[in-house]
């Protein structure tokens, strides 16, 4: 067997800060390599009043940590106002879920969904950018580009069902209207 080398984003737990910085990408149109490094840096500097980096990098950030950044960090610098449309809601179907994403994404300014991804084997956050009939897109920090929603749950994994997206976890993200997407 050969012995392979571990690879970046293995063994950190980045991914709640880059699916942060790819929402914003996403919301803003573009955002160039020093944008995305200065937000970056924004995201930082507020876990860090919050954590220890040797905490964050190694496991990654939480729900309360995503409702902070999004709450001082996108809304106060970026205008980016979020929603938690599955919070309180129990008795929803996987295919109700995944069409109020749909719709939310398809209603106007642009817009980006960010969740909890869980697998038996890991946690990620990712962003999803659109759905299809039979896909989920994802504008991921990882080599993952879609899911087939044949694979995917929002009860817990299975073997045929491996991928579960978190509703309690997910976060709608939008442009607010008296505030304009600032990039640096």
């Amino acid at each position: 067997m050969a012995l392979l080398p571990f690879e970046q984003g293995e063994l950190d737990g980045l991914c709640g800060i880059y699916s942060v910085v790819n929402a914003v990408k996403l919301i803003a149109g573009r955002l160039s390599e020093y944008e995305a490094t200065v937000l970056f840096e924004k995201i930082l500097a507020y876990i860090e009043t919050k954590h220890s980096i040797g905490a964050i990098m190694t496991e990654g950030i939480g729900t309360r940590d995503m409702i902070g950044i999004v709450k001082h960090v996108l809304r106060n610098d970026y205008g980016i106002g979020y929603r938690r449309p599955f919070l309180r809601s129990k008795n929803r179907s996987f295919e109700n879920y995944l069409e109020e994403i749909s719709i939310f994404l398809h209603e106007g300014s642009p817009r980006a969904v960010i969740v909890s991804l869980d697998h038996k084997e890991w946690e990620h956050w990712t962003v999803i950018r659109s759905i299809s009939p039979q896909l989920i897109h994802l504008f991921d920090s990882s080599d993952m580009k879609r899911l087939n929603k044949e694979r995917c749950t929002i009860q817990a994994p299975t073997s045929d069902r491996p991928y579960m997206l978190n509703p309690s976890d997910t976060f709608f993200l939008t442009k607010v209207a008296s505030a304009p997407v600032r990039t640096i």
